[in-house]
């Protein structure tokens, strides 16, 4: 996996920006952490519940990451896990709160000090420091994981503070030119 690692970034550095997105290095968010934190390696990070088995009512919620310079078939078959939990119900934000704490912590850690590699062929020591690039959640763990109501609330919006409301069956949040706090 190193030299798959070590390859990726070299092809990274060497592959010009033609304005087409194939790949999370061709994103702008990417980029602009590359040019403020050169040589930094990122990660994308997914929690999410998902049930034990179709007859139990226990769910598990890993912390899920991907590694972004690696290739894309290495990276999704080397996915790792940062935290896991079982549960027999939806857990609560201050649930959420305190188990995403330990991963923050660590994570914190990997970007302040990074780890230490050696390289196998040349025998140079090399330390990398990993950066959160996103966090990726469906609907439902969004809040949890935000402190937030949930998505069908009033204040349920993920991205601002609007009051929603009732359209039939569906909950609307209206547009607004200055976020309501």
């Amino acid at each position: 996996m190193q030299s798959d690692l070590l390859e990726t970034i070299e092809l990274i550095k060497q592959t010009p920006n033609d304005g087409l997105i194939r790949e999370i290095y061709d994103s702008r968010l990417y980029q602009k952490v590359q040019q403020l934190l050169p040589g930094a390696l990122t990660y994308n990070v997914n929690t999410d519940g998902a049930p034990m088995s179709k007859s139990s009512s226990r769910s598990f919620w890993p912390i899920q990451l991907h590694i972004n310079e690696l290739n894309p078939r290495v990276r999704f078959r080397n996915v790792i896990l940062g935290g896991l939990f079982v549960t027999s119900k939806e857990p609560k934000p201050e649930f959420m709160k305190m188990y995403l704490s330990i991963f923050i912590d660590q994570a914190k850690d990997l970007m302040n000090n990074g780890v230490n590699f050696t390289h196998r062929l040349t025998g140079k020591k090399i330390n990398y420091k990993f950066y959160c690039l996103l966090l990726c959640m469906d609907s439902v763990a969004r809040p949890v994981v935000q402190f937030r109501v949930q998505f069908n609330g009033h204040y349920g919006c993920s991205w601002c503070y609007a009051y929603g409301f009732y359209d039939g069956s569906a909950m609307r949040y209206p547009m607004c030119r200055i976020d309501p706090k």
